[in-house]
């Protein structure tokens, strides 16, 4: 419930910054700042070879001590999040050709953030134990809060632009990370040198799971990438805000996510099975009785929030609203895996569920603009909630004849 509730916060405060953003900086401005803020975030997320989960997996374990597995993840998220940057630095002017020089130096400039975004992510999950979730919480909280006041203060004094935009959203991660460095040492500490047990049980479980990470990194991210290649910046805008908006529905089977994994790994694989296909049962129900009034009203609720100009996006919201209930669903029961140890299964789904979105994308998205962009997002997700269906069913009936030859 609390970190639900931390997520409620989240979702809020974001409508709040993306409706001052959609209406101060119009659906062009909206869809280049979108173009630079989302590169850090993207590359720190793909370039986190699955640690983060693997350090909340190995905390359960007990097998080696949390200080050790920190410290070696840290190590780690800097260096994996400075690749990032040179990497994002090096390749954004040929995937920003549509946009002006000038926001493609800004967006090369802002990379600069990305080892604080995967550090913090990181740090974050040293959170995820009892008793410590709220300080979890906490973490997640400070960025956005601080980037809503910060646009409220850019609005304020009439000095929004797509540049302050960018540096609202990304500037924050700096002051809380550090602020998470020196929570963590104070709480668990650090060591000078990584542990190199500690930094090959991160790196087999991370690695085995990384496969999932970075397909669902990109079947989160791919869409906002093609987007940006095959349509225009006011398309762009449009399917930001649609697609902002429709996660407000996906907030609750992620909170249950994030707590389930920890509870989850501490138990028998049956139990741990059985446990993640009830939740996911329970999150499915409860998305979908939420999202039935945005299902229906949509449109009333784009003009109120985002403007006239914005419900245009109604369709794709409509569509996308689907897909982030399904992929709820998928969140949830895909703990199930991770819990029993098994990530390479879920490094699987995701790869395939990936496969599937980028050929539909190119097929749909010219055709049906950012419509067709949601269709294709609902199709793989759709897909892999199937796979993970039929791969629960799996492990339950070897789980059981396993126990009946014992």
């Amino acid at each position: 419930m609390g970190t639900s509730g931390a997520n409620v916060a989240i979702l809020g405060i974001n409508l709040l910054t993306g409706v001052i953003t959609a209406r101060l900086l119009a659906p062009d401005g909206r869809g280049a700042l979108a173009a630079i803020t989302m590169w850090p975030q993207f590359l720190g997320f793909a370039l986190g070879f699955g640690i983060p989960t693997a350090l909340v997996y190995h905390n359960q374990q007990g097998i080696h001590t949390r200080r050790h597995l920190v410290s070696a993840a840290s190590w780690g998220g800097l260096i994996a999040g400075g690749l990032g940057a040179i990497i994002g630095t090096l390749l954004l002017p040929w995937l920003l050709t549509s946009y002006s020089r000038d926001v493609v130096r800004v967006a090369q400039a802002c990379m600069i953030f990305t080892p604080f975004g995967l550090l913090l992510n990181i740090l974050s999950s040293a959170f995820l134990q009892e008793g410590t979730i709220a300080r979890y919480n906490y973490v997640r909280l400070a960025v956005p809060v601080v980037t809503l006041a910060v646009l409220a203060l850019l609005a304020v004094t009439r000095q929004m632009s797509v540049e302050a935009a960018a540096l609202a959203y990304l500037l924050p991660n700096i002051p809380v990370t550090l602020w998470a460095v020196r929570t963590v040492n104070q709480q668990i500490g650090f060591t000078a040198k990584p542990d190199l047990s500690a930094t090959k049980a991160l790196l087999s479980y991370g690695l085995r799971y990384y496969g999932a990470e970075v397909a669902g990194t990109l079947s989160s991210q791919l869409d906002r990438v093609l987007v940006v290649w095959l349509l225009t910046p006011a398309a762009m805008g449009l399917y930001v805000v649609a697609l902002s908006f429709s996660r407000v529905f996906q907030q609750l089977p992620v909170s249950i996510a994030t707590v389930l994994l920890p509870k989850a790994a501490s138990k028998t694989p049956q139990e741990a099975i059985n446990l993640s296909f009830k939740v996911a049962l329970i999150a499915a129900v409860l998305s979908l009785g939420l999202a039935l009034p945005a299902l229906l009203f949509g449109s009333f609720f784009l003009r109120v929030f985002f403007g006239g100009e914005f419900a245009a996006a109604n369709n794709a919201f409509v569509v996308l609203t689907i897909e982030a209930v399904v992929g709820g669903v998928a969140i949830v029961l895909g703990q199930a895996f991770l819990a029993i140890g098994r990530p390479a299964r879920m490094s699987f789904y995701q790869i395939v569920g990936l496969a599937t979105i980028a050929p539909l994308l190119l097929w749909l998205g010219p055709r049906y603009g950012i419509v067709g962009a949601g269709l294709s997002m609902l199709g793989s997700t759709t897909i892999r909630v199937i796979l993970m269906l039929y791969g629960i069913m799996q492990l339950r009936r070897s789980l059981r004849n396993s126990g009946a030859t014992a």
